[in-house]
């Protein structure tokens, strides 16, 4: 439990060093994380080798109840990757895309525009709303010592 709460923490760090233009989203140990180059449900990997098959499960419960409640404010719905999360020896399956967390930042920065600023004001807004079955606002689940940017650019209140 001790190393899946370490991957949390480390994949929280790497979210909010995101660029501005991303949201974050959390529900329990799941991240949600929406910016230009696409749309991403995380889940840190529990032990990869035993428990990756339970991981895959939940993950792709999350994708589905995340996908239907976006349909609900969207006009169209980007694809969303679902990963999991690991740190260490890279494993691979058939069942799940697996990132490593060295590599989450490039993951999820990397790669063509596929999402617009219109379609991410309004994730921003369903998900400041409670309206995303579930995901809640970033700053409202990480760990009470992170650093919170109290600025409200209108760039940084993407991230919110």
């Amino acid at each position: 439990m001790g190393t899946q709460r370490s991957i949390r923490l480390a994949v929280d760090a790497v979210l909010q060093a995101l660029p501005a233009a991303y949201l974050v989203g959390g529900q329990d140990d799941a991240r949600f994380a929406i910016g230009p180059t696409g749309a991403f449900v995380l889940l840190p990997g529990t032990s990869p080798i035993r428990a990756l098959a339970r991981d895959a499960d939940r993950l792709h419960r999350l994708a589905e109840v995340t996908r239907n409640a976006l349909c609900d404010h969207l006009t169209w719905v980007p694809f969303l990757d679902a990963l999991v999360v690991t740190a260490g020896d890279l494993v691979r399956s058939t069942e799940i895309t697996v990132a490593p967390l060295d590599l989450l930042s490039v993951v999820l920065t990397e790669g063509p525009e596929v999402i617009d600023r219109p379609t991410l004001l309004a994730v921003r807004d369903a998900l400041d709303a409670g309206h995303l079955d579930g995901w809640s606002p970033i700053a409202a689940v990480i760990e009470a010592d992170a650093r919170i940017d109290l600025c409200d650019t209108a760039e940084a209140s993407l991230r919110r």
